[in-house]
């Protein structure tokens, strides 16, 4: 929903948008340098989207236990298609490719206030 309604629409640069999903929210739980960036030595976790994949939102398409969604029936434009996290692909076009128990949990540090 960022990209589709703030990128495509002219409310968020690119930058700006992995500032807000990426960058702040790991220096703000303490996880920055090996999270939010990407560079020598960081976890090499990213999303890759397809800009021009439109898809209309359904609580049926969404992977929720809930039986509605807030957007359903919007049409986003621009869709997540491939995950990497450590330098494994994840989810490709819909399907969760990931081995079972491959998650890793990353301790966080301090609570950085802004």
């Amino acid at each position: 929903m960022l990209y589709s309604e703030g990128v495509r629409r002219g409310r968020l640069s690119l930058s700006q948008l992995v500032a807000v999903t990426s960058t702040n929210p790991a220096k703000l739980f303490g996880m920055w340098p090996r999270k939010g960036t990407i560079a020598v030595g960081a976890d090499a976790d990213f999303a890759i989207i397809d800009p021009e994949h439109r898809l209309r939102i359904t609580s049926e398409r969404m992977q929720s236990r809930s039986d509605f969604d807030p957007y359903e029936g919007l049409e986003a434009v621009g869709w997540p298609v491939k995950t990497v996290v450590r330098g494994r692909v994840v989810f490709d076009r819909g399907r969760l490719v990931a081995e079972q128990g491959s998650g890793e949990l990353i301790w966080r540090g301090a609570y950085n206030r802004p």
